[in-house]
Order: C-alpha cells, then structure tokens, then sequence
C-alpha cells in the first residue's frame, strides 16, 4: 500500500518487476516446495494492488503519462543521460552480478540462497526504477546498488 501512495510509476513497476522476478525464480527452482504458497500469495499481490491502483489519487496520476510535451520530456531525458558513456562498465556489473547469484542459487546454505535472491531482486526493482527515473544519479540510490552488488557477489 505504502508503494502504491508514493505515486511513482517508476517505483510501481520496479516493485511489480522484482516481485515477478521472485515468483519465477523461485517457481522454477528444483526441490522448492512452497510453490503453492508463492502461487497464492502473487495473486493474492496483484489482486490487492489492483485495488490500491483503483484509487483516486493512483488513477490521476497515471493519467499524466499523457500530459507534457514530448520536447521537454526529451530535452530533460538528454541531460539525464549524460552518463551514457558508464553504460558498458553497468552491465558488464549487472552480468556479473546476476551470473555469480545465479550460481549462489545453487548454494547448499539457504542464507546464501535468502541473501542472493533478496539482493537480485531488489537490483531488479531498482535497475527498473532507474531506468524511468534517472535514479542512480541521487547519491544514495547509487550507493544502494552498490551495497546490494556486494552482497551479492561476496565471497561465501
């Protein structure tokens, strides 16, 4: 609900998105026993997030994805993306990072495994958010992806 009253579509996605993520990883993982759980509790999500998104104040600002002029939407994109150039170093990061959990996955140790899925799916949901937003560029967000690729590719 909190998610929902923030009124970032960004950050609406982004929790979407990681939420998904989750599900699925954890649907096809081999020997998972709580699919049922993981099944019911997904629907139960999108169920009430429909609810929460059927509300005025969410409705309104969806509905601005429609307003503004495309040019100063672009003109402000431009200037957003001026680190374009730290794109290849990002996801040679982002492919690292996701290759190491995946194989953590695999770990005997379901802290590792807890640890490792936590840290990617929030990765998903900030990598997502980001991607709408700009949001690496605010400090502590940066410093967020930072923590969460150490987490995730530490050493066991």
């Amino acid at each position: 609900m909190c998610q929902a009253l923030t009124l970032s579509r960004g950050g609406w996605i982004g929790t979407a998105g990681a939420m998904l993520f989750l599900a699925v990883v954890l649907l096809l993982k081999k020997g998972f026993v709580h699919k049922r759980l993981v099944g019911t509790l997904l629907g139960a999500v999108v169920v009430i997030g429909l609810i929460i998104m059927a509300s005025t104040p969410v409705v309104q600002r969806i509905t601005t994805l429609t307003q503004g002029e495309l040019e100063d939407e672009l003109e402000g994109r431009r200037n957003i993306w001026a680190g374009i150039l730290f794109i290849p170093v990002m996801l040679w990061i982002v492919y690292w990072f996701f290759r190491t959990g995946f194989t953590r996955l695999k770990s005997r140790s379901r802290q590792t495994q807890g640890i490792t899925l936590g840290a990617m799916a929030a990765l998903v949901a900030l990598l997502i958010h980001s991607y709408s937003d700009g949001n690496l560029q605010i400090p502590a967000n940066a410093l967020l992806f930072t923590a969460l690729a150490a987490a995730g590719l530490r050493k066991v």
